[in-house]
């Protein structure tokens, strides 16, 4: 008769898929391999993990185990909490126990993560033993992980009495090592076909259907199940990442990016100012005389590092979306188009308000170093640098990281507000802070509606276009008109007013 039943954790207790294999990415990520979609590291899914990133990624030994810390490196503050019971384990725990059942716990899983998830989900109390592997990659095997549950539990010389509940081929394998009958979770990862191949006694398709382990079930009995298992529940309350940091560390990781990016500026600056020192003969020049030693190096510089950064920080933001979770994009093409427009009649509204306050009487620096900004420019550098990488790299950095950091580390609100004033602060002076600083506003709720870094690149991309011509094309047509400003900024004024009204509408109506 059935005395001890051992349940597998992953799979047949909880559904850990999607931290499983969003630790699983975030590991091969930051070894440069390619990325993958979590249907294809279902293969993690049970076994041990050292031993498959070997065989699926063709990983070294010494790299397998840099993956492993990789993996635990996210698994610890978020991956262990993208779980779920399945419905119906409660219940089914409870109807065992009533049977004066003994149950346990046999996962090649870290024991320590193996506690704390049952723990978390109220079920630790609900096992008589509950056994694990090592941090140190001992006990992975799911033979000795069983042996040690029956070693704890007492019933080494009485293996007859215990069935093993497993959802892969690897817990079938385990338990007829021990010498222990196997019942398969179908509804598991592993499925029917895989359980079977495998010499499964017994397939249970659904929870509902282990009932019958209450029951006395001997070796060969042949049974199958006809309910379906119902769909588990989405979780409503997100986790979030690292939240077990300190205050420091999350300020730390939230402000890396503009430290990044500005030390970036600064390297790629001077490297490229000794260069053309050398190259022209003129060392010990003045730095402003060397900026016109060659024509259009400052936008040059300024493309260097745009291109550098996006280089260097693609992959840390690649490695943002696997610890945080990647955005699922919401907004359609006409959506982001809408965006756009609303951006650069907002962004033309707000400089002309700066303009007319008479603020740069008052830091009198600004009007030189914006004229200096675009008149007089090569053309192609001056779009190639305002409004094609320059954009691209300042969204990466501002609303791609540090917004989304932020955001995970301290919610929404307070995301919105420290990656505008940062944005601001990283323009250099006050007039420009006013005006970075709100469009980094809309910039940032727009990447938060929009869930794709897209929508914010293209709007800035486009407001700096404007920005740049907007001057030619009034000065143009006032040549045919008088009151073209006046008009130009009515017109905005109303764009502006009918796009927000089209998103605020779509918004509602996706809610």
């Amino acid at each position: 008769m059935t005395e001890l039943i051992l349940f597998d954790l992953d799979g047949t207790l909880t559904d850990s898929a999607p931290g499983i294999t969003r630790c699983v990415q975030y590991a091969l990520t930051y070894l440069g391999k390619p990325r993958y979609e979590p249907e294809e590291l279902n293969c993690f899914l049970g076994p041990p993990l050292k031993e498959q990133f070997m065989k699926f990624a063709g990983l070294t030994e010494e790299e397998a185990d840099t993956a492993v810390e990789q993996y635990r490196e996210r698994y610890n503050g978020i991956g262990i909490y993208e779980n779920e019971v399945y419905e119906g384990i409660p219940e089914l725990l409870e109807f065992l126990k009533k049977h004066g059942k003994k149950l346990g716990v046999a996962s090649s899983k870290p024991q320590v993560y193996v506690e704390e998830i049952l723990r978390h989900f109220g079920l630790e109390k609900r096992f008589d033993v509950i056994v694990g592997s090592e941090l140190d990659g001992t006990r992975t095997d799911k033979a000795e992980v069983i042996e040690e549950a029956l070693r704890r539990s007492g019933y080494s010389g009485k293996r007859s009495r215990v069935i093993m509940v497993g959802d892969r081929s690897h817990d079938v394998a385990g338990a007829q090592k021990c010498r222990v009958a196997c019942v398969g979770a179908a509804y598991g990862y592993g499925g029917r076909k895989e359980l079977e191949e495998a010499g499964v006694e017994l397939v249970a398709d659904t929870v509902k259907d282990l009932e019958l382990l209450a029951s006395d079930i001997r070796k060969g009995t042949e049974e199958t199940a006809a309910v379906t298992a119902e769909p588990v529940k989405e979780k409503k309350k997100r986790v979030r990442y690292g939240q077990d940091l300190s205050f420091g560390k999350k300020i730390w990781d939230v402000l890396y990016p503009m430290v990044f990016f500005i030390l970036c500026m600064l390297v790629v600056t001077v490297a490229v100012m000794i260069i053309v020192s050398l190259a022209t003969g003129t060392q010990g020049t003045d730095s402003s005389q060397l900026l016109t030693a060659v024509p259009g190096m400052p936008l040059i510089i300024s493309i260097g590092f745009y291109a550098v950064t996006l280089l260097m920080q693609r992959k840390n933001y690649a490695m943002d979306q696997v610890r945080f979770g990647a955005f699922e994009r919401r907004w359609s093409g006409g959506q982001i188009a809408l965006a756009c427009v609303l951006v650069v009649c907002v962004g033309h509204l707000w400089s002309t308000a700066i303009d007319l306050s008479g603020l740069e009487h008052v830091f009198p620096g600004y009007a030189e170093s914006a004229a200096g900004a675009f008149e007089g420019q090569n053309p192609l550098l001056l779009i190639a640098a305002t409004v094609l990488v320059g954009p691209a790299a300042e969204e990466l950095i501002f609303r791609g990281m540090i917004y989304r950091r932020a955001e995970n580390y301290f919610r929404t609100g307070w995301a919105v507000g420290i990656s505008s004033a940062l944005f601001g602060i990283y323009h250099g002076n006050v007039i420009q802070f006013l005006y970075a600083a709100v469009l980094g506003i809309l910039l940032a709720v727009i990447y938060e509606k929009s869930r794709t870094l897209l929508a914010p690149v293209l709007a800035h991309m486009a407001v700096n276009l404007w920005a740049i011509y907007s001057g030619d094309c009034i000065r143009g047509l006032s040549s045919l008109t008088g009151g073209v400003e006046t008009i130009v900024l009515i017109a905005e004024a109303a764009a502006a007013a009918v796009c927000l009204a089209a998103l605020v509408r779509g918004e509602r109506q996706r809610a």
